[in-house]
């Protein structure tokens, strides 16, 4: 009875370590980025212990810092005795960047035809036929190409169909693997034309912010996340875009449950501004033609600069860009991580004209103390007054 009363604690001390190791080491940086000849904080949770550090890179009292620019590599131990995670140090120029706020029209083509469902229909001979989803052909599949030709439409597809003696071979692209499939088509019995029976869809439009310009390079870096099919979730790889002048036209106020939403209009035809060449899991990437004149030049803030506390964002929900206060709550040092801040808006003025954030907002700056941090990327559903930001150091990495 002794020994079993003794386990209970045992138990829960071993749980309250385990717990605690992961939590140590999923809180710990995989990459510490540092500004050449500037000391910056860098603090690491109690336990944890930075070895091996390069003579290049100097540490003192919590903080580190190198005249050296390049990329070293130091080792984090639990209580310097147990190594378990290497850290890349990162020793680059001081940078600025052209901060925007700027709304834009987004217009992406996709490489490939995504699969948003299979449906069935009444062949010639009166049956109902579903040769898509008899070829095991999925929502979520991405199709790339038909008979060996690359599909840069929807009509392509429907070309090569119309014109099949027999089965079609589809590459089509599923879990990271590309696959084969051979599908054979069925004559509709209403409109006498050779149908697969699937829906694809190969472009998506819709508004969102501009965040930052090179401004040597007219490099930009905008939406702070990924555009995605809205049926399948399906991330668009991109074969071509553009991004374009965009008007705001009205706001519909975020509510709890309910997020609002800015409604906006491309300018014109012939109001493209620039290109769009990489979408990605942290905000979409291009060129553009010229920087706006309302775009400030600002120095980068790194992750381990942001603080809690009060700070800004520059958006578009009127007729001009404009500079709203928000208090920033939490910070995750984490690159990749697109809800690496989280903030509150304390604008009265934005408050009462959006409810908070809202969609569209997507890329908006976040400015703390003269630097830019990050970006827009989410609002809370049920907290519209509050959001989720990325790094502004993640988006620079993405942008390559």
């Amino acid at each position: 009875m002794r020994i079993k009363k003794c386990t209970a604690p045992l138990k829960a001390a071993l749980v309250f370590a385990l717990v605690w190791y992961i939590g140590t080491v999923a809180a710990a940086p995989s990459k510490i980025t540092l500004w050449q000849n500037e000391a910056h904080s860098v603090v690491f949770a109690k336990g944890v212990v930075l070895r091996d550090l390069p003579k290049e890179v100097q540490l003192a009292g919590g903080t580190m810092s190198s005249s050296s620019l390049g990329e070293y590599e130091a080792k984090l131990s639990l209580f310097g005795i147990i190594p378990y995670k290497s850290v890349s140090i990162n020793v680059v120029p001081q940078t600025s960047v052209a901060v925007c706020g700027n709304l834009i029209g987004i217009r992406l083509h996709s490489d490939g035809l995504i699969v948003v469902g299979t449906g069935s229909f009444v062949s010639e001979s009166g049956q109902t036929v579903s040769p898509g989803e008899d070829a095991n052909i999925l929502a979520g599949d991405v199709i790339l190409t038909a008979n060996g030709e690359k599909l840069r439409d929807t009509s392509a597809l429907s070309e090569i169909v119309q014109k099949s003696e027999g089965e079609i071979v589809l590459s089509v692209y599923r879990n990271g693997e590309n696959k084969s499939i051979n599908v054979m088509p069925s004559c509709c019995g209403s409109d006498k034309r050779k149908k697969l029976g699937v829906w694809v869809r190969d472009s998506a439009a819709g508004v969102g912010t501009i965040t930052y310009i090179d401004t040597q390079t007219n490099k930009y870096g905008a939406l702070g996340h990924s555009i995605s099919d809205t049926d399948t979730g399906i991330r668009f790889d991109v074969l071509r875009g553009t991004i374009e002048e965009c008007d705001v036209l009205s706001i519909k106020k975020g509510e709890r449950g309910a997020p609002g939403e800015i409604h906006g209009a491309f300018k014109s035809s012939a109001s493209k501004i620039g290109s769009i060449e990489k979408n990605t899991e942290n905000g979409i990437y291009g060129t553009i033609f010229e920087i706006p004149n309302t775009a400030a030049l600002m120095p980068i803030a790194l992750a381990n600069q942001i603080r809690c506390g009060e700070a800004s964002i520059f958006s578009m929900v009127d007729d001009a860009v404009k500079e709203y206060s928000i208090k920033i709550l939490r910070i995750s040092h984490h690159n990749g991580d697109s809800r690496a801040i989280l903030f509150e808006v304390t604008d009265d003025t934005l408050l009462q004209k959006a409810g908070g954030i809202v969609q569209g907002m997507s890329g908006s700056p976040i400015v703390q103390d003269g630097a830019i941090v990050g970006a827009v990327t989410h609002v809370l559903v049920n907290e519209p007054d509050k959001g989720y930001g990325v790094l502004i150091e993640t988006m620079l990495n993405e942008c390559g």
